[in-house]
């Protein structure tokens, strides 16, 4: 039963994609920007003044973000039919390659060409990043829900602790949901922000052109987990490879991947630890999952979803913590208890709150247990 309630929740979330992508932008958004207004209010400030200054705040983020994308995709689109020349004797020397190798279109597919063709990258290049920019025109319902959500904050903050009192595993497993959400959003978004402005000066050395563009596809991309990367790489390089060479695409891959290694990699790890607790695996199964539900906008919050549904069907729920192993990417012990099971430190499974006693270890015999319990 609790499966097929969940088949019927996701194919609503479905058909009403439109209104809960952003509405649930908007939450995360908004539990992101949460310990600032804090912050304000424990520093005398009153509520409202710190509200509505921290929703200006994100507001003026949000059309920073989605104005550089607007700027991004009109530059694209005039720019592509510059290259659709180029893109056409690019697909010509690959197929005269192809044949020189003994490879013809019957071998490797007639669909495998058409998908190479000009037209169709040109295509599919602007539609991507029309696609992203999608999300400006659902800025009413995110606008609305950021402003409805901050005028309740205070009130929301209240029944924080009714929640706890009522319902002490569901307001524990919100609050975690509630850091790690904000964690992510501040790690990735400040991170994102340096790896795309050294991205741009990169490109901006090497004299591909649109170098904003691909700044802002690569700084959008960064919240798209796990391939996220590859997505903002390959732009880039295909222009560079079109208007400087193999030399000037290869350059482009190499500082972008070592930009991204040593920023995400090396850097990012060593000041905030693991951001949201999810192994790469969950991440990338996240990522598909949430795409197919709810468009494109699900690649961008499928961490946050995933939280959210961890927190509401798994963490709440001191009989499904269990499941949690299975998500998480540090291989520490899950506290199970409140169960007839629960893991001690070392990973033995302890029975202590079922039988009164410990679970004897493995090498143990019943009669050898006997005999150490009876010894004073």
């Amino acid at each position: 039963m609790t499966l097929a309630g969940l088949v019927v929740l996701m194919v609503g979330l479905h058909y009403v994609a439109d209104v809960f992508g952003p509405a649930f932008l908007a939450f995360s958004l908004v539990i992101a920007v949460r310990p600032l207004r804090l912050w304000l209010t424990d520093r005398k400030v009153p509520g409202w003044i710190a509200g509505a200054g921290v929703a200006v705040l994100l507001y003026a983020i949000l059309l920073a973000i989605v104005g550089s994308m607007a700027y991004s995709v009109m530059a694209l689109v005039e720019k592509a039919p510059d290259y659709a020349g180029k893109f056409q004797t690019l697909y010509v020397q690959l197929r005269d390659l192809l044949t020189q190798w003994g490879i013809n279109e019957t071998d490797l597919g007639n669909s495998v060409l058409e998908y190479a063709q000009p037209s169709r990258v040109i295509t599919a290049l602007t539609t991507v990043l029309t696609g992203l920019s999608s999300v400006g025109s659902q800025l009413f319902v995110l606008v609305m829900v950021v402003a409805f959500l901050m005028i309740d904050s205070t009130i929301i903050q209240g029944r924080r602790g009714q929640l706890l009192a009522a319902q002490q595993g569901l307001g524990q497993a919100f609050e975690d949901f509630s850091r790690r959400t904000s964690k992510y959003w501040i790690v990735n978004t400040v991170f994102g922000a340096i790896v795309a402005a050294l991205d741009w000066l990169v490109l901006l050395w090497l004299g591909v052109p649109l170098a904003f563009t691909w700044g802002v596809f690569a700084f959008v991309t960064n919240y798209i987990p796990n391939i996220g990367f590859v997505i903002g790489v390959i732009p880039p390089a295909l222009l560079g490879l079109l208007d400087g060479g193999p030399a000037t695409a290869l350059w482009v891959i190499v500082w972008f991947s070592v930009i991204n290694f040593v920023a995400q990699a090396v850097i990012q790890p060593k000041i905030t630890g693991d951001a949201v607790g999810l192994n790469t695996t969950v991440t990338f199964l996240s990522l598909m999952f949430w795409s197919a539900v709810i468009g494109p906008l699900g690649a961008i919050l499928a961490v946050p979803l995933t939280l959210f549904f961890k927190a509401v069907l798994i963490d709440s729920d001191p009989r499904s913590r269990w499941v949690g192993i299975a998500f998480d990417s540090r291989g520490r012990p899950i506290d199970l208890r409140g169960t007839a099971r629960m893991i001690n430190d070392d990973g033995r499974i302890s029975l202590r709150r079922a039988y009164g006693r410990e679970a004897p270890h493995p090498t143990e015999t019943p009669s050898t247990r006997q005999h150490t319990e009876e010894q004073p």
